[in-house]
């Protein structure tokens, strides 16, 4: 396991800004690049198609719909996903993906990190 996020993009995919503003530094303190922060399923498909992308954090409901179809696009090419909303993890996503990592907003800094880190 790595100690640093160095040399992985990151996608975030966030409609909160100020949310979207701390897991990016989070991101970026653990030496990550940052992608986006989208607030958008549409911006979020967009850069899941021209970037490449090591891992994501994606919050469920976004300003235009849920996240259900940036989830697909990420899990069918591989990408280590971790779903971070106060929503909590709809019933199907949790059938169709049952390894998927959730975590409820907020939490520590390190916590999120900490699961970045141990994907790789």
């Amino acid at each position: 396991m790595p100690n640093t996020l160095q040399d992985l993009s990151i996608l975030i995919v966030e409609d909160e800004v100020m949310t979207a503003i701390d897991v990016a530094a989070t991101v970026e303190d653990a030496g990550g690049t940052v992608l986006g922060p989208c607030s958008s399923v549409q911006d979020a498909l967009d850069l899941i198609e021209h970037n490449t992308i090591h891992a994501a954090i994606l919050d469920v409901n976004l300003r235009d719909g849920d996240v259900w179809p940036v989830l697909e696009r990420l899990r069918a090419h591989g990408i280590f996903v971790i779903v971070y909303s106060s929503a909590g993890l709809p019933k199907e996503m949790t059938k169709r993906h049952p390894s998927l990592s959730f975590f409820q907003k907020p939490i520590p800094h390190a916590v999120l990190t900490r699961a970045l880190m141990n994907a790789f």
